[in-house]
């Protein structure tokens, strides 16, 4: 018989999942994120709580997971990708660009840390279902260097745990990790990262010849656009440098307007391939569907730092 490629597993859970078929669950052994259904016979004391509710419903305002990419053609690209998976719900995922505001990330993990609400034993309910926070950018600027990405990694997770410490409560390091993510697209900017060299020529004269900027087909023109396109990729550059060594005055995003489709098709790869790696955004969108996942569910909860007095003061 034939195989389900992961694009239509993926969309075939979630048609379940709506159709009340299936209810993703996460995954949470050896986790003190605890999902209170697997081994309590009832309702949890305090009840379900308006928050956790709405979150069922899919009208929370709070995300499963909040993806932040550097700028709009990532934008253009990760969303288009989302969409294709059966996650662009913003209850879902909610994707933003960071723009030119470095403390974005920073801000942004005080918004995703737990929300503790009512106890239950040695146990404090989270109000609101988990958030996660992503980030996925260029290793350039201040995300170059994996010692770099490490420390923002940290700074962010440490405003997470404060958070959480400030309400009584604390966070493993593999929790931290499931909350807080630090992704790049490897040494590659985006395009050069999930792109071959014949997929960026074949995209970028069909953006010549669209915008007439040039004939693409003129053997000159070819020469050069190949050459710029090798520079770019021995050099470790964005690829608006190819536009700017072919004089061609247009935005990017006349480029990721052209291989957005590309993109989309690698969902579809055959994975009985034992030796394929995935494009880092490809495996970026399959890791966010993980997460949403096991961040959805009910009865989330955390234990407090001490035991909770039998006697209030």
């Amino acid at each position: 018989g034939s195989t389900m490629s992961i694009r239509e597993q993926l969309y075939a859970h979630e048609e379940l999942a709506e159709a009340g078929e299936l209810e993703a669950l996460p995954d949470l052994a050896g986790s003190r994120f605890h999902d209170a259904l697997m081994d309590r016979p009832g309702p949890p004391q305090d009840g379900p709580g308006l928050e956790r509710s709405l979150a069922r419903l899919g009208l929370s305002p709070h995300p499963r997971v909040i993806l932040v990419v550097e700028g709009e053609t990532e934008l253009h690209y990760i969303g288009t990708l989302l969409t294709e998976i059966g996650l662009s719900r913003r209850h879902l995922v909610r994707l933003i660009a960071q723009g030119t505001s470095s403390d974005w990330p920073r801000q942004l993990a005080t918004y995703v840390a737990p929300r503790l609400g009512g106890s239950i034993g040695r146990r404090r309910v989270l109000d609101s279902m988990p958030t996660a926070l992503v980030v996925a950018m260029d290793a350039e600027g201040d995300w170059k260097t994996p010692r770099q990405q490490s420390r923002n990694l940290a700074r962010m997770q440490r405003i997470v745990r404060d958070q959480v410490v400030a309400q009584g409560s604390t966070l493993t390091p593999d929790e931290l990790d499931t909350l807080v993510k630090v992704r790049t697209w490897g040494e590659f900017t985006f395009e050069v990262a999930n792109f071959t060299d014949d997929e960026l020529e074949v995209g970028l004269r069909e953006v010549a010849r669209r915008h007439k900027l040039a004939d693409p087909d003129d053997p000159n023109v070819a020469v050069n656009l190949r050459s710029a396109i090798v520079h770019v990729r021995q050099n470790k550059l964005d690829i608006k440098v190819v536009f700017d060594r072919m004089q061609w005055a247009v935005h990017k995003m006349t480029l990721a307007e052209e291989l957005a489709p590309v993109l989309v098709a690698k969902l579809d790869h055959d994975q009985s391939d034992p030796d394929h790696v995935h494009p880092p955004a490809i495996q970026l969108v399959f890791d966010v569907h993980g997460l949403v996942q096991r961040l959805s569910g009910g009865g989330f909860s955390l234990e407090t730092e001490d035991p909770p007095s039998e006697d209030p003061p």
